[in-house]
């Protein structure tokens, strides 16, 4: 297996995106090739409810009712004025509308790319815990480094049995109450960089990523997990990997800590 110790200056950098997953409250085991997954394929997005466009009076109308209990008489009087010169024939309101609509008949969600534009990606404050969740696990003591690395390699054979899930269409289909929801965003979750830019981010997607990066006291590694036949390595090759990790460095190594990158606003980050 291939390591490979990866080298960057401030500019280089982008984000390796965290694994979104509870491996350890998840139906399969860490334990790998020993658990038959379950699971039955959920249903492509072409075969789930649209997401639906409101027509212009309900609009309108929700708007005026959802503000009505913060507005005094006579600022309610004055936003009342300006919605109806929206929606009146010659107003802005109908052609909106029907803009609306051609995303609605010409896309699979006519609202998803701008609340992952508007949302997400020109969302300008620190990734780490504003918008983007972390995983933790609980709190271990480990007697030696082979005990670490034994349940480091655990989770990532976890996240690579998760990947092959997602891969073979066998991830199982979760619902709001009784309504299915779409599991797009699982595809996205596994070789994703969001790349720090401005205005607004940029995400690159590298579905056919074969390796892993794995940071060890500050120090970027990156980590072959499949082999040729783009099968995932198994458990006890991640292990050995991982104990020759330290071998690559020195006490005296400087480390360019990448990480705290994460906490600073999405502008400062791009600037460097």
């Amino acid at each position: 297996m291939m390591i490979r110790k990866l080298r960057f200056t401030l500019k280089d950098v982008s984000v390796f995106t965290s694994t979104q997953m509870k491996l350890e409250t998840n139906r399969w085991s860490l334990r790998r090739n020993s658990v038959q997954i379950p699971f039955q394929p959920a249903p492509t997005v072409h075969s789930l409810p649209s997401f639906g466009s409101d027509p212009l009076f309900r609009t309108y109308q929700t708007k005026l009712w959802i503000v009505r209990p913060l507005l005094t008489d006579s600022e309610y009087s004055g936003t009342y004025q300006i919605v109806q010169d929206f929606i009146k024939e010659d107003g802005p309101g109908h052609q909106l509308q029907n803009y609306l609509l051609h995303r609605f008949q010409t896309k699979e969600n006519w609202f998803s790319d701008w609340w992952l534009e508007m949302a997400y990606l020109g969302y300008r404050a620190p990734v780490a815990v504003y918008s983007n969740p972390g995983v933790t696990w609980k709190r271990r003591q480990f007697s030696n480094k082979d005990e670490c690395f034994l349940y480091a390699s655990r989770i990532i054979a976890g996240a690579l049995d998760f990947k092959q899930i997602i891969d073979s269409d066998r991830l199982q289909l979760e619902y709001m109450k009784k309504r299915p929801l779409d599991m797009q965003q699982h595809f996205k979750m596994f070789g994703t960089c969001r790349v720090p830019c401005t205005p607004t981010d940029h995400l690159r997607y590298h579905l056919n990523s074969q390796h892993i990066v794995v940071l060890y006291k500050n120090h970027p590694f990156k980590l072959q997990v499949y082999d040729k036949e783009r099968r995932p390595v198994r458990r006890g090759k991640i292990l050995q990997s991982l104990k020759k990790i330290p071998q690559y460095i020195k006490d005296n190594d400087q480390a360019v800590g990448i990480g705290y990158l994460t906490a600073s606003d999405r502008d400062s980050w791009a600037a460097n």
